[in-house]
C-alpha cells in the first residue's frame, strides 16, 4: 500500500470522526472509522492523500502507479465537487 510505503500506518478504528478518519502527523498513524463501507474508506483515504505529502522515492514501480492513480482520482474527484 502506498501509505505504508510512505512510512504511514492505517488502522481502522471505531470513533467519531468528524471527516470519518483522524490524522496523526508525529507518529504518522491514520485511523479510518471501520464502520464505514470499503468505499467510503477509499474515499477518506483520497482524501488524506490530498493533505499529506508522501515521499515517493522509496515506491517501487506497482506503488508509483497505485499512487499516480490515486492522485488522478483525487483531482477528479475534488474537479467535481466544484461543480
Amino acid at each position: 500500500m502506498v501509505f505504508k510505503a510512505a512510512g504511514y500506518r492505517v488502522r481502522y478504528g471505531k470513533g467519531n470522526f468528524q471527516a470519518g478518519y483522524a490524522r496523526l502527523d508525529e507518529k504518522k498513524n491514520i485511523v479510518i472509522n471501520r464502520l464505514f463501507s470499503v468505499e467510503a474508506r477509499f474515499n477518506c483515504l483520497i482524501d488524506i492523500l490530498n493533505l499529506v505529502t508522501l515521499d515517493n522515492s522509496e515506491f517501487d514501480e506497482g506503488e508509483l502507479k497505485f499512487h499516480e492513480s490515486m492522485l488522478k482520482t483525487a483531482a477528479k474527484k475534488k474537479a467535481a465537487a466544484k461543480t
